[in-house]
């Protein structure tokens, strides 16, 4: 019944048999098992790779927002001076 709605046109009548499989059904089943794990693995490795900041690199980035933020107060404390000499 199922075989009818999914045969194709050069498929044969009747369904073919599956293939005998000797394990148990626990093996079969771990092995499915093993397999979805496997394929989770490859589709999250990308994910796994991004690695945390070392020290040297938030060392880094500590030193180049000091800067930013010593540019901004001196650009601020410029403009308040001009601000100052045009009143």
């Amino acid at each position: 019944e199922e075989w009818e709605r999914v045969r194709k046109p050069d498929d044969p009548q009747e369904a073919p048999e599956e293939a005998y499989d000797p394990r148990c059904l626990y093996e079969r089943l771990q092995e499915q098992k093993m397999k979805k794990e496997m394929e989770f693995e490859e589709a999250h490795k990308l994910k796994n790779m991004i690695k945390g900041l070392d020290d040297d690199e938030i060392n880094f980035l500590d030193q180049v927002d000091k800067h930013k933020i010593e540019a901004e107060k001196r650009k601020n404390a410029e403009e308040e001076e001009a601000i100052a000499e045009y009143r």
